[in-house]
């Protein structure tokens, strides 16, 4: 009796399948640009040249310097390099992130990348590179190491797991991505007038 209630249930199955119905599925995760890796030294380094048209050198810096002091979403950017003559802006951003642990648990570490920001009469240049992954201090470790974020490209590192490698590589991609949206958004001339 239990086998033929089985069957039925299979075949219940099969059927509502054949009709077309739909199974549901898990979200699609986001496709996320590849990690540039400088071709050189071997660092990850994001950067591009992107045009303003008739937006002088001065104006950019403007911009530029307002980015660095406009707290950015679940990151602290700190200023290091402010040389309005040179048309340059450096700081240091630190972003905190939740990397999926043992089961579901997160636990929380800090990104850490260098920004830097050239601006010319007409155009801009981003830089983002020094990335590194740091823990929270705790109890345990007071002062936690850092791990260079290239060392996560690398699977022949020692007890790097595939799953360890892709969370890491995940976060920094969507991070940098969060971060260079966030700088061209500041760029963009104010059109609210």
């Amino acid at each position: 009796m239990r086998h033929v209630l089985t069957l039925c249930l299979l075949m219940g199955s099969i059927g509502a399948l054949a009709q077309g119905s739909q199974v549901a599925s898990a979200p699609a995760t986001p496709v996320l640009a590849p990690i540039p890796v400088d071709s050189g030294t071997q660092i990850i380094r994001y950067t591009a040249v992107v045009p303003m048209a008739n937006a002088s050198q001065a104006v950019l810096f403007g911009r530029a310097s307002t980015w660095f002091a406009t707290p950015q979403r679940r990151s602290q950017v700190y200023l290091r390099v402010a040389e309005p003559e040179a048309g340059l802006v450096v700081g240091q951003v630190v972003t905190d992130i939740d990397m999926p642990g043992l089961g579901n648990l997160l636990f929380q570490k800090q990104l850490f990348c260098t920004v830097k920001l050239a601006v010319k009469d007409g155009r801009y240049k981003y830089e983002l590179t020094d990335f590194y992954f740091q823990d929270y201090p705790s109890a345990g470790t007071p002062c936690p190491g850092i791990e260079p974020a290239e060392r996560f490209l690398d699977a022949s590192v020692p007890f790097m797991t595939p799953r360890r490698m892709q969370n890491h590589q995940r976060q920094l991609q969507l991070v940098a991505q969060q971060l260079t949206r966030s700088i061209a958004g500041a760029m963009k001339e104010d059109e609210s007038w």
